[in-house]
């Protein structure tokens, strides 16, 4: 980035929200203080991909493998303002009205989705036995992500929960500082 306070800003929220680390002296590296322990859990894998890069937003997707008792992968997405550094969250581009909207939709959404694949699994031979255990911002819209909803053990029996949105879907539900960000090019 040109700016590189504002760029310090986001590393340093990265750092923080990702590898759990204060933001380092600036003398050192981002990732110079991160160690691996042996024999205990950490972060294993990490990668990320650049959803948007424009002059009014950043999003990152980052991709993570956690090494303890069993392996563990998540995603995690992050949003910030190019201007100030200062991160996006859902409330400041949604009104309250629509964030309730938008959790009455998802809700509706996943439970189409869980009962889908619970029947797909119930076709799946090899899926039997484990059907007990079961019970228990991209550039063009919203992506809401759930993932890692069963244990370590049978995780690839997941379903894909993710839902999105196209911003014109939304459009009604944003705040004027989402109306700006998301809408006007």
């Amino acid at each position: 980035m040109e700016d590189t306070a504002v760029a310090r800003k986001i590393n340093a929220r990265l750092q923080h929200e990702i590898l759990q680390q204060p933001t380092p002296k600036a003398e050192k590296r981002i990732f110079d203080k991160i160690r691996w322990k042996p024999g205990g859990a950490g972060l294993d894998e990490l990668g990320f991909t650049v959803l948007v890069n424009s002059d009014k937003l950043l999003a990152l997707e980052f991709d993570e493998e956690w090494m303890a008792a069993y392996p563990s992968s998540d995603r995690d997405y992050f949003q910030f303002d190019v201007h100030t550094g200062a991160p996006i969250r859902l409330d400041d581009i949604v009104t309250a009205f629509g964030r309730k909207q938008l959790e009455k939709d998802l809700r509706k959404k996943r439970q189409i989705l869980i009962d889908r694949h619970l029947e797909e699994l119930k076709k799946n031979p090899d899926a039997q036995e484990d059907l007990d255990e079961i019970r228990e911002i991209r550039s063009a819209g919203l992506l809401f992500h759930k993932g890692n909803s069963l244990p370590h053990v049978i995780q690839a029996l997941d379903a894909d929960l993710d839902i999105k949105y196209s911003f014109h879907q939304i459009s009604p539900w944003l705040t004027d500082f989402g109306k700006r960000l998301l809408l006007n090019p």
